[in-house]
């Protein structure tokens, strides 16, 4: 920070090397932003982005890095929603807000994080469903909702849960040849 302070204080005299001083500003501010990016304290990063950006005569390399930082967020999210962790996607992909107020990237990625949450809800009650009609030795009727579950929110447990309630319809057809 003191080199910048010494910096910025140079700007408030005039001189033929205002271009050169504005560019060790922006240059720092670049740095001190990347710096906060890489601790995860994005809307501290994003400031310091913009105040590269008041300094700089070309912002190409600051958008480039903020451009980077909003992909990396984006495949961090990616691999939360793949290990099936929904609410930490969206947490993830609403940090490209910071950088991109109206992004559609991340409006879908947090809408397809919502969905894949309200899948998961979704499959297990019609699981728990499931569950009730198979109790009642309604084998077919839990069959059923078991599949749609699947679809929802495919499982081991649900895998297992089919193969049984396809095996117990099996057995209650033709209960010989389970014998």
């Amino acid at each position: 920070d003191t080199s910048l302070e010494m910096f910025l204080k140079l700007t408030l005299h005039p001189t033929s090397h205002s271009d050169r001083i504005n560019a060790e500003i922006s240059g720092l501010y670049y740095i001190l932003a990347d710096i906060a990016a890489e601790k995860e304290r994005y809307a501290e990063a994003e400031g310091l982005f913009e105040n590269a950006k008041k300094f700089s005569q070309n912002n190409n390399i600051i958008n480039s890095r903020i451009a980077e930082i909003c992909h990396d967020l984006t495949t961090k999210g990616d691999s939360l929603l793949a290990v099936e962790l929904p609410d930490e996607a969206k947490a993830v992909y609403e940090t490209i807000f910071i950088f991109h107020e109206n992004s559609e990237n991340a409006k879908n990625a947090v809408a397809k994080a919502v969905a894949t949450k309200n899948n998961y809800i979704n499959a297990e009650k019609l699981f728990a469903e499931a569950v009730k009609y198979e109790e009642k030795k309604k084998y077919q009727i839990a069959l059923k909702s078991y599949n749609q579950s699947k679809k929802l929110h495919n499982t081991k447990p649900v895998r297992e849960k089919i193969f049984t309630m396809q095996n117990l319809i099996r057995a209650e057809k033709n209960p010989l040849e389970f014998a």
